[in-house]
């Protein structure tokens, strides 16, 4: 039986904005999740360098747009990244599933240089969150920040969020796939995938997890969190996320594809 739609705090409902990770080229063809693969340090830099320098708005989809101005003043607090939310919904979910623009819409680029940032410590999520920070915090005038990484929620000295140091949080690591991390798919068992397919959110991964298990940590995270957040992390996490935000069925988020690298914000129920 399909699990019903999780439910969370009311005030766990946030307009947090997702970030998956660069794709993983030597990858191609694997399971992985847990698996923690490595990608060049210039990676991140040209990544990152795109998404905080990006062109603003997208002519795509004008309902998007939220005037620049305004949000540099409001430096996204949470009533104007709220309102941003509300204009994307206008979008299509598929559309912001799939976005392949490389302009960002106003609200998305401010939010690249202006939330907090809390990452997966996997390291194609963490070093990005770290070139993000490091970027922000090159740009004279904005304050002095701390260096390094905290853990779980540690204060940081910085007063603006823009500088502080990337959170890490292991509940947004990928789905454990278990017996099957590092192999090729055309090698695992067909009779274990097909029971997988069979039950999307309760098959457990032999040695790992379910979606459903994916779910209930991100549930925890979320649910910690007490202001927008760039959550930097990977397809399965942002898929559980779009369930317990968005209010997908559990069948329908885990089948959405997720581009890399690209920001989105997910339409809240």
């Amino acid at each position: 039986m399909m699990p019903t739609l999780r439910a969370l705090p009311h005030f766990a409902f946030l307009p947090h904005v997702f970030l998956r990770h660069p794709p993983l080229p030597q990858a191609q063809g694997l399971c992985y999740g847990r698996l923690d693969l490595a990608l060049p340090s210039q990676s991140f830099n040209h990544t990152a360098v795109r998404l905080l320098h990006s062109g603003i708005g997208d002519p795509q989809h004008p309902h998007a747009a939220v005037e620049h101005a305004a949000l540099e003043h409001a430096a996204l607090e949470h009533a104007a990244l709220e309102h941003a939310v509300v204009e994307h919904a206008a979008i299509e979910r598929a559309g912001l599933a799939h976005a392949a623009s490389e302009d960002v819409a106003p609200a998305l680029r401010i939010a690249l240089q202006r939330l907090p940032i809390i990452s997966s410590p996997a390291q194609r999520c963490l070093e990005l969150a770290r070139e993000l920070h490091r970027l922000r915090i090159s740009v004279p005038g904005d304050g002095t920040a701390g260096s390094g990484i905290t853990t779980n929620g540690a204060a940081t000295r910085t007063p603006t969020a823009h500088c502080r140091a990337p959170i890490v949080d292991m509940r947004l690591l990928e789905i454990d796939f278990g017996d099957w991390e590092g192999r090729a798919w055309s090698d695992l068992p067909r009779a274990q995938l097909d029971l997988w397919a069979a039950d999307v959110a309760g098959y457990r991964m032999p040695g790992g997890e379910s979606f459903a298990d994916v779910i209930a940590r991100v549930g925890e995270a979320l649910a910690d969190l007490r202001e927008p957040h760039l959550i930097v992390s990977h397809g399965g996490v942002i898929r559980a996320a779009w369930h317990l935000l968005g209010g997908l069925p559990i069948a329908d988020a885990a089948a959405l594809q997720i581009a890399y690298a690209k920001p989105l914000l997910i339409p809240m129920r």
